[in-house]
C-alpha cells in the first residue's frame, strides 16, 4: 500500500485545492485502506464532490476499484 505522505505529494502535484482529497484519503486509511460506497455515504452523506474526488483519485492511479463479497469497494493502490 502507498504511504500517506506519498499520496499527499501526488495529489499536491496534480490539484490546487487539496484538503478535500486529504480528508478522503484519511477516511480510507481509517477504514484499513479499503472503503465501500456505503461507508462513504455514511461518512459524508450523498455528496457529489466526494464522488468527483474519487473519480480523480482513480484517474490518477492513487486508488483502485476492487470487488469484495460481490460488492464494489475502493482501495489504496499497492506500490
Amino acid at each position: 500500500m502507498m504511504d500517506k505522505i506519498d499520496i499527499y505529494l501526488e495529489i499536491a502535484k496534480k490539484h490546487r485545492v487539496i484538503s478535500g482529497y486529504f480528508k478522503l484519503i484519511d477516511a480510507i486509511f481509517e477504514k484499513g485502506g479499503i472503503i465501500t460506497p456505503k461507508e462513504l455515504e455514511k461518512e459524508y452523506g450523498f455528496n457529489k464532490y466526494v464522488y468527483e474526488r474519487l473519480k480523480k483519485l482513480l484517474e490518477w492511479g492513487i486508488i483502485e476499484k476492487i470487488i469484495i463479497d460481490n460488492r464494489l469497494a475502493y482501495s489504496i493502490k499497492q506500490k
